[in-house]
């Protein structure tokens, strides 16, 4: 499935703890088989433009939807393949286009395809010619089946279509798969420890980032052509696992956002103190003469400031009420 570059399929999600995850690695053994590599790190490389125009339209659920990434299994070195996908939704039908390259050749391909140098990469890359001293990234060559090129043009059209389109944001997590026997288009993964972040944009760096869920909650999902079989139905209705809405790209936007405000809501409310602390200082520094003039009369400024505070109170509440017509 990994080197599958063009399907069409349903996709079925739930979020399960880990309890129900144990349970269904048992109950799962009779009607499938887990993958051969077992569990391995999925790096997914989301493009967005600077506004998250992708994945806000995304969010607010229309009838079609698309997204681009580069993606790999596991770090990779600049001669590894990665995929880069572009992946469309419509009518709850998932699309799945991608095609294999080299990191660098990847980074290459969007820099032509885009007309913009990637610098949210890490890296600088120059243009791999061949002998003759063209460009062997980006309109492809005579060698390359019509699938392939067709795949290029469709993702060219999206680098080209959606304005400043770059990597805005870098998600793993660890992924474990299994297949029904017999049927290798009928799988189930199961997403954990999944991570985001906006630095270090690049396949190669490391796992860290930001928590998307908690660290005791697993995604599942069902990946099928066709329907769910009714044992996994009874096995879902038995262990009460419901399907629900989740995306990991959109819940980490969420939280970015959500970060975001969080910080200016601090940074407001700092500001705000440091004015009301400074104001009194001034009033008490301003004052001081007066302080000493009332001391000498006998009298008590700060007492006196509370009783007009109070005054204040007592007279703008008879305002209100006369305003609304209740007399007392």
């Amino acid at each position: 499935m990994a080197n599958e570059m063009k399907f069409k399929r349903y996709e079925v999600k739930f979020k399960i703890n880990r309890s129900q995850y144990e349970n269904l690695q048992d109950m799962l053994r009779e009607h499938m088989t887990p993958d051969k590599h077992g569990r391995s790190t999925i790096f997914s490389l989301y493009f967005d433009t600077p506004d998250y125009r992708l994945i806000r339209k995304s969010m607010e659920k229309p009838d079609y939807k698309e997204k681009l990434r580069l993606r790999s299994y596991g770090l990779v070195s600049p001669d590894q393949p990665v995929f880069l996908e572009l992946k469309k939704k419509y009518d709850k039908v998932v699309y799945k286009r991608r095609i294999e390259m080299t990191e660098p050749e990847a980074v290459e391909f969007c820099r032509q395809a885009s007309g913009e140098q990637y610098t949210a990469w890490n890296h600088r890359l120059h243009n791999q010619t061949d002998e003759t001293g063209s460009d062997n990234t980006g309109n492809g060559s005579e060698t390359e089946s019509y699938s392939d090129r067709q795949i290029k043009k469709e993702i060219r059209y999206a680098l080209q279509f959606y304005p400043n389109l770059k990597p805005r944001m870098l998600l793993s997590y660890e992924r474990e798969a299994w297949y029904e026997k017999g049927n290798h288009d009928f799988r189930i993964t199961f997403d954990q420890n999944l991570l985001w972040r906006e630095k270090d944009l690049d396949l190669h760096t490391g796992v860290f980032g930001k928590q998307i869920i908690p660290e005791d909650e697993i995604i599942m999902e069902v990946k099928t052509g066709m329907g769910i079989p009714l044992w996994l139905t009874e096995i879902l209705t038995k262990e009460k696992i419901y399907k629900t809405s989740f995306s990991k790209y959109a819940t980490a936007y969420r939280q970015k956002v959500v970060a975001e405000m969080a910080e200016k809501a601090f940074e407001a409310t700092v500001e705000q103190l440091l004015e009301e602390h400074a104001a009194p200082t001034q009033y008490a520094y301003e004052s001081l003469p007066n302080v000493a003039a009332s001391k000498r009369n006998g009298a008590d400024p700060f007492k006196e400031r509370v009783r007009s505070k109070e005054k204040f109170r007592r007279n703008r509440k008879r305002s209100h009420l006369i305003g609304g017509r209740k007399y007392a």
